[in-house]
């Protein structure tokens, strides 16, 4: 594996999730098109992602919403 496929693979879900600047996304996009191991693995990330967000459209119940908001807000508040 050489660096540039560390480099995609560790902006990989940064990429997928379009967190990138259009420049680094167009990188990895070609890196990945250029990179058959990386290909693979992009799409295989990609097509989790898609499994994980289809199956888990639970409702979270509101009870466990106020508190992780609550430990949320505890974490960020300054001492």
């Amino acid at each position: 594996m050489s660096h540039n496929c560390d480099d995609a693979l560790e902006r990989m879900y940064l990429y997928i999730d379009g967190e990138l600047t259009t420049e680094s996304a167009e990188a990895i996009k070609v890196h990945i098109n250029d990179c058959p191991p990386c290909f693979d693995a992009f799409h295989f990330e990609e097509r989790l992602k898609i499994v994980v967000r289809t199956r888990l459209q639970e409702e979270v119940p509101s009870e466990l919403m106020i508190r992780l908001k609550s430990i949320i807000r505890s974490e960020t508040l300054p001492d």
